[in-house]
């Protein structure tokens, strides 16, 4: 479905306002038998026409479907035709479309004349935008799990208020924004991300934007990757602001663009996402022009109200909606259409929706449609389960509570703020009447009713709250392990063997008419398991009668905060405790060359470690390695220390003149972890270097099934009158290959 406006209806309104052909007190209405006495017999669809804001390109001209958005008859503008135009049309996201109802309301109210009617529309600044593209075949890279897609261009493209052109110029776009996202999502769902940016650039020669994709490894992203490589997973889109703008006016001509248009002078990259495109771009509100073979279609909109009266409310809105309000209410939109589309497996139809403007009201109707094509097993009924209150119900007190408990909630379920007011033990006598049980009993029968009860949803709310508040800590905590070692998945708890990248072969020499060799690679490396950690608490009757927060608020989130730590702890327990390594001797150890002579930070003791590290060879004893360092790992002790070495310009060195160039400027990056010091059971003198875990393996961390946030379960016993919950992480740590490790005791 595509929606655009119709600038013969538009012109033909501002017409008759200019002739003061204009209703302005009577109720409006516009029914089939309206429709009939303008198109009248035979029909003139040229007329019909010119009493609409808005056409739907995809329906033929001569048919009804066609006209969108009736604003008069009888030969007049009606003023609440108007407003009911530009409500309808801002809640199903027409934004061009209620900006002309807009303006034609504010000539109906000043009474201008049409020498006053050429106002002009002037593009947003600052809003969030999206476009589309195709990606290319010969962009994929199987072997790296990449693809590199141009995600902008200055091809031009109409909006409502004219024709826009995104000026490819150094000074003039920002990638800064998309640098630091570090994420790709599909179809801009913040809960599906698919991949990360290797690099992002400016075709300063195709003006173009460019980026590198380098797909990830959960399950969404593996989808993603095949899908890409199948075609079906076609289209590249990313959101943009823009800051400043310069407008061309009819035949004016500047930086080669001829007007009229307006250019995107300083604008920025915040978003890219992958997504199915329709094979003709063109459809959506915003439409491309051919130009450079390329197809882009622009996407505007905003939420409709899934609360829509059917009647168009009376008073008019005195004010345009803010633009920011409209950016927030099209990511909820789309975010709404997308969670949609998964639940009843129709994730083909979510782009349609969402380029095409459909609103999450419309587009459950569209779901609805669908889900009724579908026939039956034969010999049996089929079911559809459709949300319903009292899923909406738990949903507005999983959120209430949360809100309660001072949890960041960004967009509450309806009806979370009026239960925001209950206690607990309200909301546990609420939960019992809406299953139908009866509230008979004293306080502590009551409450332990909704907690054992099989009808009541009670469990389940409380379950989802301490769940969130878990997992929120859990990715708060600040942590440095990731920053250097390599992350890995296990698929269960038996022992996993890890050969070390440094056992690879070197390749033969082939003489001219020779034959290739047969070589086998070392079966020297590692093997570890993952285990569990995990711990236990309760939500007593008590605690619900007391109306007790901590529950819900402090005491799962020192859990997630726990299980986050443990992680950190173990892999630096690593460096501390130098465990025994497969060969019988322990990680630093002076026969593996990666044991410095003990010394603080400084010019000998650095130059000692880059050697020794870059002097490191295969398990062959033979090819040497070059590894070179790139972390430095100290304890919070060192941290000025290493900065110095890290960053200075000049020697820090106290006999050296300033102007003594630092050879071990940049040399590494700095990482700080407390965990290490005597604090944390270290030392506040030892330090550490690594390599790339891409290059050699270094210490490898690994989750059951790639999962890294803690995983809750709950029991209701007989032991706690209430709910117990237990905390679960699997992972383990283990150094794989000492090569691209090195320790210094310190001094």
């Amino acid at each position: 479905m595509a929606v655009k406006l119709n600038r013969k209806g538009y012109s033909h309104a501002r017409r008759l306002i200019e002739a003061g052909k204009v209703d302005k007190d009577s109720s409006w209405s516009f029914d089939a038998e309206d429709g009939n006495k303008i198109l009248g017999d035979p029909p003139d669809w040229d007329e019909y026409g010119r009493w609409f804001l808005a056409v739907e390109t995809e329906a033929p001209e001569d048919t009804k479907e066609h006209w969108k958005f009736p604003f008069g008859k009888n030969g007049k503008v009606y003023r609440r035709g108007v407003i009911a135009a530009k409500q309808r049309a801002a809640q199903q996201g027409y934004t061009e479309i209620a900006n002309a109802a807009d303006r034609l309301l504010q000539l109906i109210d000043k009474e201008e004349k049409a020498a006053d009617l050429e106002v002009r529309e002037e593009p947003p600044t600052e809003s969030r935008m999206l476009r589309f593209s195709a990606l290319e075949e010969r962009a994929i890279d199987e072997e790296r799990r990449e693809i590199e897609v141009s995600f902008s261009s200055e091809q031009p493209v109409e909006r409502w208020f004219g024709r826009e052109i995104l000026l490819h110029a150094p000074k003039a776009v920002d990638l800064g924004p998309i640098r630091k996202a570090g994420s790709v999502l599909r179809n801009h769902d913040p809960n599906q991300i698919i991949g990360r940016p290797v690099k992002v650039w400016l075709d300063e020669e195709g003006r173009r934007g460019k980026a590198r994709i380098r797909f990830g490894s959960t399950p969404a992203a593996e989808l993603a990757f095949k899908e890409v490589k199948e075609g079906l997973l076609r289209g590249v889109s990313f959101g943009y602001r823009v800051y400043e703008w310069k407008r061309l006016e009819e035949d004016e001509e500047w930086e080669g663009f001829h007007g009229p248009a307006w250019i995107a002078t300083r604008w920025d990259v915040v978003e890219i996402s992958l997504t199915p495109i329709p094979a003709d771009a063109t459809v959506g509100v915003g439409r491309a022009l051919h130009i450079n073979n390329e197809k882009e279609v622009l996407q505007m909109g905003k939420e409709k109200d899934i609360d829509r009266r059917a009647e168009v409310p009376e008073p008019e809105p005195k004010n345009v909606p803010d633009p920011q309000a409209a950016v927030k209410a099209e990511r909820e939109r789309v975010t709404e259409i997308m969670r949609l589309c998964r639940e009843f497996d129709l994730e083909e139809l979510a782009d349609e929706l969402i380029t095409s403007g459909t609103s999450v009201e419309e587009a459950r109707k569209v779901i609805l449609d669908k889900l009724a094509e579908r026939k039956p097993p034969v010999g049996g009924v089929g079911v559809q389960v459709i949300e319903d209150e009292r899923d909406k119900f738990s949903r507005a007190a999983q959120d209430a509570l949360l809100l309660r408990v001072g949890a960041r909630v960004e967009q509450p379920a309806p009806g979370a703020e009026d239960l925001r007011g209950l206690t607990l033990l309200e909301l546990a006598k609420e939960c019992l009447r809406r299953a139908n049980i009866p509230l008979v009993g004293d306080r502590m029968a009551i409450v332990q009713r909704a907690f054992t009860h099989t009808s009541s949803d009670f469990p389940i709310i409380l379950q989802n709250v301490v769940n969130k508040q878990l997992v929120d800590a859990y990715t708060e905590v600040p942590t440095t392990y990731q920053l250097w070692t390599r992350k890995a998945s296990a698929s269960d708890f038996k022992a996993m063997w890890r050969v070390w990248f440094s056992s690879a072969p070197k390749l033969i020499e082939v003489p001219e008419g020779g034959e290739y060799k047969q070589i086998t690679f070392s079966e020297a490396g590692e093997s570890y398991a993952i285990g569990t950690y995990g711990a236990m608490f309760s939500i007593t009757r008590q605690a619900i009668i007391n109306d007790d927060l901590d529950a819900f608020q402090r005491i799962p989130r020192l859990f997630g905060s726990a299980a986050r730590r443990t992680v950190n702890e173990t892999v630096y327990a690593i460096l501390k405790d130098n465990p025994t390594m497969a060969d019988g001797k322990a990680l630093f150890h002076a026969d593996h060359n990666n044991l410095g002579t003990a010394g603080a930070i400084g010019e000998d003791t650095l130059n000692e470690a880059l050697r020794l590290m870059m002097e490191q060879k295969d398990a062959s004893g033979e090819a040497v390695l070059g590894i070179a360092p790139r972390f430095l790992i100290v304890p919070p002790a060192l941290k000025t220390t290493a900065l110095k070495w890290l960053k200075s310009t000049a020697l820090p060195a106290d006999n050296k003149s300033s102007k003594v160039f630092n050879p071990f400027q940049d040399l590494a990056e700095l990482v700080v972890d407390a965990c290490l010091g005597a604090a944390g059971g270290g030392s506040d003198t030892a330090w550490y270097m690594a390599a790339d875990p891409n290059v050699i393996d270094t210490i490898e961390v690994a989750f059951l099934d790639g999962n890294e946030t803690p995983q809750l379960e709950t029991e209701r016993g007989f032991e706690v009158d209430g709910m117990r919950f237990k905390v679960r992480l699997d992972f383990g740590a283990k150094a794989i290959d000492w090569r691209g490790l090195f320790k210094n005791a310190g001094a």
